[in-house]
């Protein structure tokens, strides 16, 4: 990796690590000035607040990263975000916090911290000279990201009990700066640019990026599989692992155990994709998803904790091996100009899918039953990826965009 990418992969690492921490600050937060009956939709109301506003911003997002704008959203948004949560901590802090108030800069936080991923994805290609630079800095990504999902639920925890919320979500501001100041020296250079133009042009843009996507035989296919596995089986087992973690298991040790599984497997996963430079890396993107079978199947059968443990270790390696291979693709497949549009539909489908899946997962429990949810997302992952694998073009796509557009801002990869 190159010496800008490494501050990069520190700055995203860094805000990942407070964004999966101040979740569980949030939600105390909220039990604390909601208690009895009306705890679990205000509770509700708070998480799911930056849902509109985090697909909307993501779009703009991505128009104005490929319009040229990459530093100023990716260091503004880190920086709004942090005001937000600042403002959060305050409110707790002061003890004059209100469960609107608290939606309010939860929709904020998320609407800024939208408006620059894009960008931020965006990032790793700009500042690579060749190609194994953007595998090696999307694999320590993926790896700092495994680390985040470990470590980001303790340290917010731990922060609850020993200093309160408040001070949770001050923590979770200060990654949110620390982050903001890492990435300001950064310079990507010009060639990731645009000319600034008028509203017409961004709509041209956003127009070209979707119709890029569109007309690709690999592209849309593989958007499309990707949000529906959180529609379908990653976010309705977030809202059901806990449910039979406690029903089944005595409590929330097979929920724990599961968790921390996940992250150990991430890590290694991560590693792995640091290594491997497959010849065919969407067939092997795709392939990974058999990984994520075992544990599916070991929440519906109530497998015991060793199988659930090693089965979400497993499922984690898939997560961070598959996020690594999927960021290399894009970022080496689609021309520089589209890759903030191309950045911000990919994480379109998983802002709209994940509350859209646990609000409809919520009232669907209570007619089918935990375990048959469970095995009905499993069978669509098992029928889905199988068809997948077998689609020939897959094997051996068009790249998408043509990176010959740039080749007189681009360098050798």
């Amino acid at each position: 990796m190159s010496g800008p990418q490494r501050i990069l992969v520190l700055a995203r690492t860094v805000s990942i690590l407070g964004n999966f921490a101040a979740p569980i600050a949030l939600s105390f937060a909220v039990l604390a000035l909601a208690p009895g009956p009306e705890a679990a939709p205000r509770l509700a109301l708070v998480l799911a607040a930056a849902a509109v506003p985090q697909l909307l911003f993501l779009i703009v997002g991505g128009v104005a990263a490929d319009r040229g704008h990459r530093r100023l959203l990716a260091v503004g948004g880190e920086t709004g975000a942090g005001l937000a949560e600042a403002a959060s901590a305050v409110l707790l802090l002061t003890h004059t916090a209100t469960v609107g108030a608290l939606a309010g800069l939860a929709a904020a936080r998320g609407a800024f911290s939208a408006a620059g991923t894009p960008a931020m994805r965006a990032f790793v290609a700009d500042l690579a000279d060749r190609t194994d630079q953007v595998a090696s800095a999307s694999a320590a990504l993926s790896g700092g990201r495994a680390i985040a999902t470990i470590a980001g639920p303790a340290l917010g925890g731990l922060l609850v009990t020993c200093a309160g919320p408040g001070w949770a979500l001050a923590a979770n501001a200060a990654s949110y700066a620390i982050a903001a100041v890492l990435l300001s020296p950064l310079r990507p250079p010009a060639r990731s640019a645009q000319s600034a133009g008028s509203r017409l042009a961004s709509v041209r843009q956003l127009r070209n990026g979707w119709h890029a996507i569109a007309h690709s035989l690999w592209l849309w296919p593989l958007m499309l599989y990707g949000m529906l596995f959180v529609l379908l089986v990653d976010a309705p087992c977030q809202l059901i692992s806990p449910l039979l973690s406690r029903q089944h298991y005595g409590g929330a040790i097979a929920l724990a155990v599961s968790t921390t599984a996940f992250g150990v497997g991430s890590v290694a996963g991560s590693g792995i994709a640091w290594r491997i430079r497959p010849q065919r890396p969407l067939l092997v993107y795709v392939a990974l998803y058999f990984l994520e079978i075992p544990l599916r199947l070991a929440w519906v059968i109530l497998a015991p904790l060793p199988v659930l443990a090693v089965s979400a270790a497993m499922a984690g390696l898939s997560f961070a091996a598959a996020s690594s291979l999927w960021q290399t693709v894009l970022a080496t497949r689609i021309a520089s100009r589209q890759l903030g549009t191309m950045a911000a539909a990919d994480e379109a489908g998983s802002a709209v899918a994940n509350p859209l899946a646990i609000a409809l997962t919520a009232p669907l429990i209570a007619v089918l039953g935990t375990r048959t949810i469970m095995a009905g997302g499993l069978l669509w992952l098992a029928v889905s990826t199988t068809a997948l694998t077998a689609l020939t073009v897959i094997r051996d796509p068009v790249p998408t965009g043509d990176r010959s557009a740039d080749a007189a801002d681009v360098k050798s990869r």
